[in-house]
């Protein structure tokens, strides 16, 4: 599904043919097939004689069967929009109703995996694979679901930092400044998404080896497929904030507190954002000034600590 999710993407990035009838859609709709009859095997296997199926479904598999419901909805709803008002462009493709139904249904079936892991209270605290790998994997796929649908404001698009895009609108002061305050925009927007997603995984779980760069690199190199790898330098950055987060993460969690892992946080949105603004640097060179591609990484890294305390500060007990 989302490999079939961001070819699509693609494919309307780069003016492929736009019907309903396409391989990309074939891909992501085979996809959801394949994940809805996997479900319906498993709610079968859990299903005992004299049992009503209600109270035969497994923990997580409730909310993933609405989201099945809820996605198969909004395929015949896509089929019927796209038949009456036409096929999307640009933009337009990101807020479509029915495309956002699709989204909805994938959330929901994303939750199932999370809920399932998470009641297995003995297991989510050991920092292995089999028990943590659920969370991670899924947190990453709806990190990368989430920043598809906001694809317009992307660190890792054409025209953020540019200097070709850049010199396309100097000559126009407003739209100048339109195009600063775009890729300002896009770098807070991604830093957030980016820092809700690693601090739900250290909460719930204890991240085993490797989990970084799943969570990391694998949705950020899945918005590249987007440019057809024409932005792939700027993996620079979730890569170095990848090795700091993996050779840092043993450190913190014996020692950690809501400051210090506040600022692990910050520390990884602000490597993160610096290594961006470096591949773009490799690839073509930043046309900000001095005080802009300085600053924003740091203002970006304020955003996700402060986010982070806003997190993980314990709930005061209620007075009756």
């Amino acid at each position: 599904m989302i490999a079939g999710l961001f070819i699509d993407g693609w494919a309307h990035r780069n003016d492929k043919p736009e019907t309903f009838f396409t391989p990309w859609h074939g891909i992501l709709y085979s996809g959801f097939i394949a994940s809805s009859v996997w479900m319906l095997r498993v709610l079968r296997s859990h299903q005992k004689p004299g049992t009503a199926w209600r109270d035969s479904i497994p923990v997580g598999y409730g909310l993933r069967s609405i989201g099945v419901a809820v996605f198969g909805a909004g395929a015949m709803a896509d089929l019927v929009w796209h038949q009456v008002f036409g096929i999307e462009a640009d933009i337009e493709a990101l807020l479509s109703p029915t495309h956002l139904v699709l989204l909805t249904g994938g959330l929901l079936m994303a939750a199932g995996p999370i809920a399932s892991t998470l009641r297995r209270e003995a297991d989510r605290q050991q920092p292995t694979w089999a028990s943590a790998g659920p969370v991670v994997g899924t947190v990453a796929f709806v990190l990368a679901l989430l920043q598809f649908f906001v694809m317009y404001a992307s660190p890792y698009d054409y025209g953020k930092y540019d200097s070709d895009y850049q010199a396309a609108v100097s000559r126009s002061g407003w739209l100048a400044n339109e195009v600063l305050t775009d890729g300002i925009a896009s770098a807070l927007l991604f830093s957030i998404l980016v820092a809700v997603a690693v601090n739900f995984v250290v909460r719930t779980v204890d991240p085993p080896r490797g989990s970084f760069v799943v969570l990391l690199v694998a949705p950020a190199v899945l918005q590249t497929v987007l440019t057809s790898f024409d932005t792939s330098a700027r993996l620079l950055g979730p890569a170095v904030a990848t090795v700091f987060a993996e050779f840092t993460w043993s450190w913190l969690r014996i020692r950690r507190t809501v400051l210090r892992t506040a600022a692990w946080v910050a520390w990884l949105t602000l490597i993160t954002n610096y290594g961006i603004l470096a591949g773009v640097a490799l690839q073509d060179r930043v046309t900000w000034s001095v005080h802009m591609w300085a600053g924003l990484p740091v203002l970006c890294a304020l955003f996700a600590g402060l986010l982070t305390v806003a997190v993980n500060v314990p709930a005061q007990p209620t007075r009756s």
